[in-house]
């Protein structure tokens, strides 16, 4: 993992972001998402662990808008 995850965008912890690994799609795809345990919020889906990081990072909290 070459990126660090940033804290989650909803709860604000970086203590409880854990990866959850081989989670399939709604067509059945396997792939990676990002999940806070604390406040339960998943990342996008990816293919790859560096895309997951890279949507997570990006992910932006709209209920503060």
């Amino acid at each position: 993992m070459s990126e660090e995850l940033k804290p989650c965008p909803f709860c604000k912890t970086s203590l409880d972001i854990k990866w959850v690994e081989k989670q399939s799609d709604h067509i059945g795809r396997i792939g990676y998402k990002v999940n806070c345990y604390s406040c339960e919020a998943l990342g996008p889906f990816a293919f790859t662990e560096e895309r997951a990081i890279e949507l997570w990072n990006k992910r932006t909290n709209t209920s503060d808008k």
